[in-house]
């Protein structure tokens, strides 16, 4: 063992990265940069404080992760000495069940919280992946953290909104090793400064998280799933409908598969549901879209060359879908219809040229485009990030104050 990871053990379990490690880190680092020496596992508070500091004092890079799911998204990290987990910080779960709130480890695994609080019949209402949620899958572990830290909302921002609302209380570690704290276990709270909604979407930063109080929600009493094909034409006349009718859907995401296609997910009480759902059908039938088996709910796929995030108005989703394929066929997208906010896989990797194309064409529709994972080669031809829709000069003077010496995940973020 050397001497850093020897120095590490004495004050937090250590331990060499094991191949599966090697591989997330890789994803993540420039071509030039050491593979990290090995991943910290604090068990407590106070050992991931002392982690921290201890890459202060010695002026060491990390990276802070959870289960290293999302390692690969953003910018390719110009080098780190060491990783720190929070997968097995030992923090009981506070879960006040009258004020719809829980406090956990931000290294728990989102399907475990989930599990915890199905006997209360509340939810975290976060979908971090296609089928998390609306699937009932568990897919490959991910963190709480990893979610907040990715801003990785999904499907369910129709009804709930994006993570930035659901967090009301973080406990993070800065780059010091100091412990701050923000927000409190309840709904209504106003103490501290708002860390949540900065830290939220910061890729791991600005600090390490130790624990996050989030606001829960009730399980739907039932569902159903609703999906529709047909022109994009059609689609939009629908989706016009739907926002002015009495539904309140759970979900509304359209899908490019490459043929269009929408889907509608319910939750409510059985009249309720079937109220809403015969009025969708009868919305669908007047605009001469096709019902397809709503057992077939879209998935994301299994293996994307690389993967991208997109934000358009909502209103020229059919637009922008259309458009994209004229671009590059090797696509199937996913777009929110409530927020305009969707990803984008492709099959296989696209050219650097293809990517700005779709960027200037997001820009066209008023949005941004963002590439989360991608071959290494791909971003080293062009930034991940969208920096002309980013207030830059006010972000670099955050993370200036959040960590001015750069050690945590330099370069992953659009300061780098």
């Amino acid at each position: 063992m050397s001497d850093l990871l020897s120095l590490f053990s004495l004050h937090v379990p250590t331990e060499p990265l094991t191949e599966a490690w090697v591989g997330r880190s890789r994803q993540c680092l420039a071509p030039d940069a050491a593979i990290p020496q090995g991943i910290l596992f604090p068990r407590t508070l106070e050992e991931l404080s002392k982690a921290v500091t201890l890459t202060q004092q010695h002026q060491w890079r990390f990276l802070p992760c959870g289960y290293g799911s999302k390692l690969d998204w953003g910018g390719l990290v110009s080098g780190a000495e060491v990783l720190i987990s929070t997968q097995r910080l030992a923090m009981p779960p506070i879960h006040s069940e009258g004020d719809l709130t829980v406090t956990v480890s931000a290294g728990m695994d989102y399907a475990s919280l989930q599990k915890l609080l199905a006997p209360a019949r509340q939810f975290w209402a976060v979908d971090p992946w296609v089928g998390a949620f609306l699937h009932n899958t568990e897919g490959a572990p991910v963190s709480v953290g990893g979610i907040i830290a990715t801003a990785s909302t999904g499907s369910l921002r129709q009804r709930y909104g994006g993570v930035r609302d659901q967090v009301l209380g973080m406990t993070v570690v800065r780059a010091d090793g100091q412990v701050a704290k923000s927000g409190g276990q309840v709904v209504k709270n106003v103490a501290g400064y708002d860390l949540m909604k900065l830290f939220t979407g910061s890729y791991g930063t600005l600090g390490v998280m130790a624990t996050v109080t989030l606001r829960l929600y009730a399980l739907p009493p039932q569902r159903g799933i609703y999906g529709f094909g047909g022109s994009w034409g059609a689609i939009a006349a629908f989706l016009s409908a739907v926002r002015c009718s009495a539904a309140t859907p759970l979900a509304l995401d359209v899908w490019l598969l490459p043929a269009p296609s929408v889907w509608v997910v319910l939750g409510t009480t059985a009249a309720a549901l079937k109220e809403q759902g015969d009025h969708l059908v009868q919305l669908a039938a007047q605009w001469g879209l096709v019902p397809l088996d709503s057992g077939r709910l879209p998935t994301e796929p299994q293996a994307a060359a690389c993967r991208c995030q997109v934000g358009i108005l909502p209103a020229r989703v059919g637009d922008f879908c259309t458009q994209i394929g004229q671009i590059t066929p090797a696509t199937q997208a996913q777009i929110h219809a409530g927020s305009g906010i969707g990803t984008i896989w492709f099959s296989t990797a696209p050219m650097a040229a293809e990517l700005e194309q779709l960027r200037e064409l997001s820009h066209r529709f008023g949005g941004y485009w963002t590439v989360l994972s991608a071959p290494t080669s791909l971003k080293q031809s062009l930034s991940p990030w969208d920096r002309s829709v980013m207030p830059l000069p006010l972000m670099n003077q955050v993370r200036q104050q959040f960590d001015p010496d750069a050690r945590l995940c330099s370069h992953r973020f659009s300061w780098g």
